[in-house]
């Protein structure tokens, strides 16, 4: 009787390695036109909603004006430093403070290529107190907020 079922055991030990040993049919990948199974050693993505803007674009901005001297003496030119955000077009506008309004003396429309840009302003400028204006533009007509500094012309 051990010799019997010794002879199962070792029949169904080789069925058993013989079967372990051939192709199993669920080894060898999905089936044709299925997909495919993701990979489990990679992290897992979330793909970003919509599209992310290529390049923001900055507005125009003036950074920092200055008024060189802010002081000066009749017949004499004083310059305006400007640094701005993005290369455009630079209005200029001086007014003279006279009797509670204010009266525009000179205009000017500059282009601005580089980020900074020095500007003449007029000699001939009477007397009094003066609001130099400034305000950017860039290439799509968007503008500044408008940047103000006071100039004093006094007598020779």
């Amino acid at each position: 009787m051990i010799t019997r079922s010794i002879r199962i055991a070792t029949c169904l030990a080789t069925a058993g390695l013989a079967l372990a040993a051939s192709d199993a049919l669920a080894t060898e990948g999905p089936p044709t036109g299925a997909t495919p199974l993701p990979n489990t050693l990679q992290p897992v993505t979330v793909p970003p909603v919509g599209s992310p803007p290529a390049s923001r674009k900055l507005r125009p901005r003036v950074q920092r004006a200055r008024l060189v001297p802010r002081r000066v003496r009749a017949g004499h030119r004083s310059r305006l430093r400007v640094a701005l955000a993005t290369p455009g077009r630079l209005r200029i506008v001086v007014r003279r403070t006279a009797r509670g309004h204010q009266v525009r003396v000179w205009t000017r429309t500059v282009a601005a290529p580089n980020r900074t840009l020095v500007v003449r302003l007029p000699k001939r400028l009477r007397r009094g107190h003066y609001r130099v204006t400034a305000v950017a533009y860039d290439g799509d007509g968007a503008r500044s907020r408008a940047v103000r500094r006071m100039l004093l012309v006094v007598r020779r």
